[in-house]
């Protein structure tokens, strides 16, 4: 029998459950939804990019009610992301994750801690989220933006080039004063 390295195991379980456990989420998907895990490259097999690509299947820290989430990368190390979550509500925060280690706020309109959108930019930011074009194909892990959210009662999941992001994108995470 093969010796298997923990990284190893670690990396083909991590595998495993975005293979087995990503179709049993109980909210569905839009069709344009991302890649299959398998067709984003090496960096697929990173557990720090597994768990950031679960956190976009289904919502995870605001479940009845998360608007909007969205991710990308410092470069090609997944463990290292820019995290901005936003529920209906308005409420949400900013900052860098770092895998392992924990969250570091950046400071975007920091209000008790968090983001605090009025109800107008609430409503800006639906209409905007509502606008968004298909996903990007297929993009190297430091130019990959993952954008989650809330259309009606449905979570869609997209992924984009962010160096060629489209304005709608931008919009987004302009109304939400976030770092991109």
């Amino acid at each position: 029998m093969k010796n298997f390295t923990r990284q190893t195991f670690s990396a083909s379980f991590s595998l495993l459950c975005l293979l087995v456990a990503a179709p049993c989420f109980p909210q569905p998907l839009k069709a344009d939804q991302p890649l299959p895990p398998t067709t984003f490259g090496s960096f697929s097999h990173d557990p720090a990019f597994a768990q950031i690509y679960l956190s976009h299947l289904q919502p995870l820290k605001m479940p009845n009610n998360e608007l909007f989430h969205g991710t990308w990368f410092l470069g090609d190390d997944a463990g290292v992301a820019m995290v901005c979550r936003v529920d209906v509500s308005g409420k949400g925060f900013s900052g860098r994750s770092v895998y392992h280690r924990g969250f570091q706020s950046d400071g975007s309109i920091r209000s008790n801690g968090g983001i605090k959108l009025n109800p107008d930019r609430v409503a800006a930011l639906r209409s905007a989220l509502h606008s968004l074009p298909p996903s990007s194909v297929r993009v190297p892990l430091a130019r990959l933006l993952l954008l989650s959210y809330r259309d009606n009662n449905v979570w869609v999941v997209r992924q984009y080039d962010r160096q060629h992001l489209p304005e709608q994108v931008r919009q987004v995470y302009s109304l939400v004063r976030a770092m991109i």
